[in-house]
């Protein structure tokens, strides 16, 4: 499990504890977004039972997918949780 610390240059995006994507280059985050930023129904609570369940019905959303492309431009793709000012992949 890779866990990688949010850097206060991303400090606007960043919102506490919550689930979505980073994109990484040289293993450092350059960019953030929960997936309820993307689209409200897509907020997960955190002791919801079903999560991963949750999280690949959300990855497979068209509006994701936008997302993924433009993280894609950047480097790579991560899907994880935020918590404490890292992001914790799964």
């Amino acid at each position: 499990m890779n866990v990688y610390k949010i850097p206060e240059t991303l400090q606007h995006k960043y919102h506490g504890a919550g689930y979505g994507l980073v994109a990484t280059l040289n293993g450092e985050v350059v960019d953030l977004k929960y997936f309820e930023d993307i689209c409200d129904e897509f907020y997960i609570e955190a002791d919801e039972g079903a999560v991963a369940y949750k999280i690949k019905e959300i990855i497979q959303d068209h509006r994701v997918a936008e997302v993924v492309r433009y993280f894609q431009s950047l480097g790579e793709v991560h899907v994880g949780s935020f918590s404490c000012w890292e992001f914790c992949e799964l």
